[in-house]
């Protein structure tokens, strides 16, 4: 079920250009009859993919979601002997395919595809069942990303993969003496971003085909422990990294953007900390800031960079709702408590913020 709402936006702008504010039309979404609703993704098309609570159960089931009508997964992955299966969607593209989780077992969480109208087709690695298997990225050509490891053996290194076409490919970067990678994101070209590990480095990386990038950041930052976290369709790659306070012994976490070979400090204006988790296909980029080194979630704030301005969300969207991403239409999606003043294990409501056309 939707209920909408209008929500004005108002802009906190530290030392960047004056902007307008902007007004979002709010939908509530909830599975019908669920005690909660969570939302993970939604596509160009306007379906939304996401998790629900049945009144009295304990695990969550992944939903589908178009034009009001829903969909759950239907119960054909491995579950435990009591008939529990916790799923969820993580991906959706614009041809229907999602991409989604499973744990039949909590110590080997597994992933699934499952293609509209289809059941589910479970990722298997080699070794599997006995693996943890992460994701990295859906896209629309229906290319799978993520990785690996077999938790059933010791000292096992972490590999990179892609399933295309129903077919499970290991992914081998061209670097001699790779002991273990993992990826971040995938965009629509195919490219990955991720970091790997030899005996001698750690090292961030945008693999396009077979020709690899390393990623480092200007000297001049003197930053650290650069994580990629996403790529668009246009190559622009976002991520943190770590940097040092006047001298002390712990780093603070900043963000960058990379586009077109030039690096950009992505830093909310006077914060301690920023960490950036989004971009759309319009450069707008979406991330959280602390107000102190190390804070805590009270001290945290979300925001979006839109052409410049950094917009603080916590004026903007009403007290405890969470952005769990943007999409290439700069909607903003994700969930807040059922109760506001709930702090822990919280029934959900999902929604979705869509900014309304000046």
């Amino acid at each position: 079920m939707r209920n909408q709402l209008t929500a004005l936006a108002v802009t906190a702008i530290l030392a960047a250009p004056a902007a307008e504010a902007t007004t979002y039309t709010i939908e509530t979404i909830d599975y019908p009859g669920a005690a909660s609703t969570s939302l993970s993704a939604i596509n160009d098309l306007g379906r939304i993919v996401g998790a629900y609570t049945a009144v009295g159960a304990t695990v969550a089931t992944g939903f589908t979601e178009r034009n009001g009508v829903y969909t759950s997964i239907p119960f054909t992955l491995p579950c435990r002997s009591n008939g529990r299966c916790r799923t969820s969607f993580l991906a959706l593209n614009d041809l229907g395919t999602a991409a989604g989780s499973f744990s039949p077992d909590v110590d080997y969480p597994g992933l699934f595809v499952q293609k509209l109208g289809s059941d589910p087709v479970i990722v298997q690695p080699p070794g599997y069942p006995t693996t943890s298997v992460q994701f990295a990225g859906l896209n629309d050509r229906g290319v799978l990303a993520g990785w690996y490891q077999d938790l059933s053996v010791d000292t096992v290194p972490t590999n990179i993969f892609e399933v295309v076409n129903g077919t499970f490919q290991i992914i081998s970067l061209p670097v001699p003496g790779v002991t273990s990678a993992t990826v971040y994101g995938l965009n629509n070209w195919n490219q990955l971003i991720g970091v790997y590990t030899t005996d001698t480095e750690t090292q961030p990386f945008l693999l396009t085909g077979q020709h690899l990038q390393r990623l480092n950041l200007p000297a001049a930052w003197n930053g650290t422990d650069l994580f990629p976290m996403a790529i668009n369709d246009f190559g622009a790659i976002i991520g943190s990294y770590g940097a040092t306070v006047d001298g002390a012994d712990f780093a603070t976490t900043h963000s960058f953007l990379l586009q077109f070979g030039i690096w950009q400090k992505v830093d909310f204006p006077g914060a301690a900390q920023t960490t950036v988790t989004g971009i759309n296909n319009r450069g707008e980029i979406f991330g959280t800031y602390n107000t102190v080194p190390g804070g805590t979630i009270a001290t945290s704030h979300q925001f979006v960079l839109v052409s410049g301005v950094y917009t603080d969300l916590t004026p903007v969207l009403p007290a405890g709702y969470l952005v769990a991403g943007i999409d290439n239409r700069g909607r903003l999606f994700g969930s807040y408590p059922v109760d506001p003043t709930c702090t822990a294990s919280c029934a959900l409501h999902g929604f979705i913020a869509t900014p309304v056309a000046d």
